[in-house]
């Protein structure tokens, strides 16, 4: 399982928005307790593992891939919320560092016939 957690780290940034929508999907088929589609669930396992398994109807074949997308979503979205979070601080902090009107530095006016 370590193994996989690793792996997944390299892989986390391959999602993108479609792949998320069918994991979304997936999981909310699994969360009522239906039964997911093997099919559904090998073909975005090939693509975010970028393998080329065959659909199969190995309940126990199938429940092993959901498992390692689900850690793949999981950390995906683990990373997206600490950039998510990294971006905020730095708005944040460009706020509080970029100073204001009445704190920049008045220019000074030339005097005639200078």
């Amino acid at each position: 399982m370590k193994k996989i957690i690793q792996s997944q780290l390299k892989i986390y940034n391959m999602w993108n928005s479609e792949d998320i929508v069918m994991m979304q999907k997936l999981i909310q088929i699994a969360n009522r307790g239906y039964r997911i589609n093997g099919t559904e669930v090998t073909e975005l396992y090939n693509r975010i593992f970028n393998k080329q398994l065959r659909p199969t109807n190995c309940g126990s074949c199938i429940s092993q891939r959901y498992k390692e997308l689900k850690i793949s979503y999981n950390l995906f979205n683990e990373e997206l919320k600490k950039q998510e979070e990294k971006a905020k601080a730095l708005e944040v902090l460009d706020e509080l560092l970029t100073p204001t009107e009445d704190e920049l530095p008045k220019k000074k006016r030339k005097k005639k016939g200078e």
